[in-house]
């Protein structure tokens, strides 16, 4: 029975001495500066979409990013017709050749709600946050988004 278990023991071993590890280095990506609220700062126009229960209405606007400080940028959102209008500060990132941010602040924000989105390497940003307005006793929730592309 010892001989048996030398035996197994031995040929595991071995055969771990001389197992390895595909080469996973991925040397193509791109590494993106370590700056990314300098990156990502511009003005993004696009559409800002308005959902409530289920109903969805749109409008134009734009979300203008300007740098803050080392990952951080002021987000200023715009939608007159939505009555969107703020600006708070945010924590950005780099992310899959593009960007993501989110602030997770609330009511302390400049528009008074949490938001997150993302840039992606094109240009293009995506947001959204829900918002709770209170009317009377009655308390409705809005859904909104945003989709833009840098100018």
């Amino acid at each position: 029975m010892k001989k048996i278990l030398l035996s197994l023991f031995v040929l595991s071993a071995f055969c771990i001495t001389f197992a390895s590890c595909s080469d996973d280095d991925d040397n193509d990506n791109t590494i993106i500066s370590t700056n990314p609220e300098q990156l990502a700062a511009g003005t993004y126009t696009g559409t800002w979409t308005q959902d409530l229960n289920g109903t969805q209405t749109t409008a134009e606007g734009s979300i203008i990013v300007t740098a803050d400080s080392a990952y951080c940028a002021d987000f200023n959102f715009v939608c007159d017709e939505f009555g969107i209008t703020g600006t708070s500060v945010a924590n950005i990132s780099c992310a899959n050749s593009g960007f993501v941010y989110y602030n997770n602040a609330g009511t302390a924000t400049g528009i008074g709600v949490s938001f997150s989105g993302r840039i992606d390497a094109s240009g293009n940003i995506t947001a959204g946050f829900e918002k709770s307005v209170r009317v009377g006793r009655k308390s409705t929730t809005y859904y909104f988004s945003f989709a833009g592309t840098k100018q």
